[in-house]
């Protein structure tokens, strides 16, 4: 993955997004539980943040991934000023 984002929260690693190495944007989540270094990939149900790379995204509450801006570095195509919300609770159930 290229410029995706990590964020912890408690004692896992969120991260989201990124592009694949055709430099396509993506939108999957993978987490890595720093109390046994395994990692896991879980499924997004609902409408998550869309794909995109190069974005922000920081912890609110232990209950949300917040995630800003972004876009497609090689395509020059931008999320703008777009902030959604990805609640982990929901997240982690599907995992």
């Amino acid at each position: 993955m290229f410029p995706a984002q990590a964020t912890l929260v408690g004692a896992k690693v969120w991260v989201f997004g990124g592009e694949d190495a055709a430099r396509r944007p993506q939108d999957d989540v993978h987490v890595l539980d720093l109390a046994d270094m395994s990692w896991s990939q879980p499924s997004l149900t609902g409408k998550g943040p869309s794909r995109r790379s190069a974005h922000a995204a920081a912890a609110y509450a232990d209950r949300w991934l917040l995630v800003f801006g972004g876009g497609s570095l090689v395509r020059g195509r931008s999320a703008g000023v777009e902030l959604r919300l990805l609640p982990l609770a929901v997240v982690a159930a599907c995992a």
